[in-house]
């Protein structure tokens, strides 16, 4: 039979498991305070407006799963605009596909003895921010709404999907979420960003998320009339508030820094609640108006001895205008 259902349950790992974009992933996600990256639309908004720019990106991700020796992948497509007054938006869309596990209470009611089976999913995610700053883009507030959706398609192991649907031995699950996120931010001698906020306010990925962010390094210094990142360094921190109490969420550092038209970049999150080390390396050509990216992240088990989990990699491309 075709069976359609419909969830209110998210697995966490997509709802974190998606870098920004490229830029993004150089810095191993540690890059919410950084006006030239992509992951502040989502996770801390309220950086937006604090610099006149107008910025697009569109990226794709790649995965290898160490532990169950799975290939994935995802595209992203960003677009911040803070160029026009005290007001800014941000819209982000990312799409995924892969193989979820099929054991347990995920085998279907309809399943023959012995038969082979199938699960695919689909993600869907859409940020959209605003912002709004104060005396003279010193200081500013900022929400971010994102939907988070997922499809689950199980079937059988055919090989033909076309006759898995005609044969009517198919069954389509989807999951809904939305996480409501805000913060306020300030920038202080145009050398310092300050961030802080409360992230996933409705709990959807089993906790709520206080944080607090900085960064370091030149905020203003325009090539040619358009934004340029100089360089700099960011701390993150991040609380995780679920049912089990207050603990730590995630805690990082990275860096840039522009060597002539390259942009190198490095990072490290520790991730407290998956109790995994997350390094991050990348670099840029960018000639300040076109910059072509390169990302990887490393997922290490700090509570095994086992190594690697999985490695992402990613390749960009973004404009300034």
């Amino acid at each position: 039979m075709h069976f359609i259902g419909f969830l209110l349950a998210l697995p966490q790992a997509f709802a974190e498991d998606r870098p920004a974009s490229t830029v993004d992933m150089g810095m191993s996600e540690v890059s919410r305070t950084n006006l030239d990256a992509f992951s502040g639309i989502r996770f801390a908004p309220a950086v937006l407006p604090l610099m006149p720019r107008y910025q697009a990106q569109g990226s794709m991700v790649g995965f290898v799963d160490q532990v169950d020796d799975t290939l994935g992948w995802n595209v992203g497509a960003s677009v911040m605009d803070s160029s026009t007054g005290p007001v800014a938006m941000g819209l982000q869309v990312q799409y995924a596909t892969g193989d979820a596990p099929l054991t347990g209470d995920a085998l279907p009611g309809w399943r023959l003895p012995e038969e082979d089976l199938v699960r695919d999913f689909a993600d869907l995610g859409v940020t959209a921010a605003g912002a709004v700053s104060f005396l003279n883009r010193q200081y500013a507030v900022g929400m971010s709404a994102t939907y988070l959706g997922r499809t689950y398609l199980t079937r059988s192991d055919s090989g033909s999907l076309i006759l898995d649907f005609v044969m009517d031995r198919t069954e389509e699950v989807r999951v809904h979420q939305l996480e409501l996120n805000a913060s306020t931010s300030a920038k202080i001698a145009d050398m310092l960003v300050v961030a802080t906020g409360f992230n996933d306010w409705l709990g959807t990925s089993g906790y709520r998320r206080p944080f607090v962010s900085a960064r370091f390094g030149v905020i203003d210094a325009p090539m040619r009339g358009l934004y340029e990142n100089m360089g700099g360094v960011e701390i993150d921190l991040e609380g995780a508030w679920g049912q089990g109490g207050f603990g730590l969420g995630t805690v990082g550092i990275a860096g840039d820094v522009r060597v002539s038209e390259i942009l190198l970049r490095t990072g490290y999150q520790y991730d407290g609640v998956e109790q995994l080390h997350k390094p991050g390396l990348g670099f840029g050509l960018d000639d300040g108006r076109v910059s072509l990216d390169y990302g990887v992240q490393l997922y290490l088990d700090s509570a095994k001895t086992s190594g690697i989990l999985s490695h992402w990699h990613s390749v960009g491309v973004r404009f300034r205008i």
